[in-house]
This record gives structure tokens, sequence and C-alpha cells, in this order.
């Protein structure tokens, strides 16, 4: 599978556009389409369950679930890392996205969501839902991983 990082930067009108920044072909999967896949592809190519400070990344699919690429948002403190909605959505509707997840670390190697995780995740599940991008998931990795899919959205269901 085919991997694209990509970053954003103002074009001489000063609109936002593409940049790629970097590509790998990566041999552990062929695609990215459960929470565990993707947990293991960003464990691989960027060592997230590893690093010492908070990185928040998103991963933009196309109508057939084909990863698109990938966005760095952003890299935080040992335990917080901004995330603004708009950005993420920005990034998604320049990508041609059709869906996005979104994956995290926990250098603390607790997977448990904090509140913020869980407010943040509401709030990116509700902006999807009004512009039409569909939110998937939201991943936390460190010893283990959480997928919001699978375990939050089935506790909101009981």
């Amino acid at each position: 599978m085919r991997i694209t990082l990509y970053n954003t930067e103002l074009n001489n009108d000063l609109h936002c556009t593409l940049v790629k920044e970097k590509t790998w072909n990566y041999s552990g999967c062929q695609v990215c389409n459960t929470p565990e896949t993707i947990a293991t592809v960003f464990n691989d190519i960027f060592r997230l369950n590893r690093q010492s400070e908070e990185y928040l990344y998103m991963i933009c699919f196309n109508v057939r679930m084909k990863p698109l690429g990938i966005f760095k948002i952003s890299q935080g403190t040992v335990n917080s890392s901004l995330c603004s909605p708009r950005e993420i959505f920005l990034k998604s509707l320049l990508s041609n996205a059709t869906a996005i997840t979104i994956i995290h670390n926990h250098p603390s190697q607790d997977v448990t969501p904090s509140q913020e995780d869980i407010i943040v995740y509401e709030k990116l599940k509700d902006a999807g839902n009004f512009i039409g991008i569909h939110f998937l998931d939201s991943i936390i990795v460190g010893n283990g991983y959480y997928s919001f899919y699978e375990n939050y959205e089935n506790r909101k269901e009981k």
C-alpha cells in the first residue's frame, strides 16, 4: 500500500493548497480498513506509540475507503495536543476525502480516552455530519489501542 504524508501551505494568492511531504510503500497490509490495522500502520511508520509527546494525525479516505493521504495535525506536550475541527476538515476537503479517521498517542501508554478526547470526538462527529464527510473513528495508541468506533459508540447504544 502506498502512503502519502501531506501538509498544507499558502500559495501566492494566499489560498491553502496541498503539499506532498513524503511517500512510503508500506508492505505490512494492503488496506487500512480496521482500527487495529490503522494503529499498526501508524506505529510502524511514525512510531506513534513510542513518542514522548502527543501527536495527532488524520487519514483521509476516498469513497472506496482507499487512503488518499495522511496529515500531521499537531504535535503537543506530554499530555495534550491542539485540535480544531476547522483545520481538520479544511485538509479533508482539500484532499477530496469522503471519510476521515484521526489517531493520536498517549505517551503515558494508557489508551483510556480522556474527557477532552471524548469532547473532541463528539465535535468532529457533529462537524463531519454537517459538512458531509464521514468521521469514521478516533483511535488512541499507547500500550495497545482504543477505538471510539469499537468501544465508545457501542457503549453509547446500550
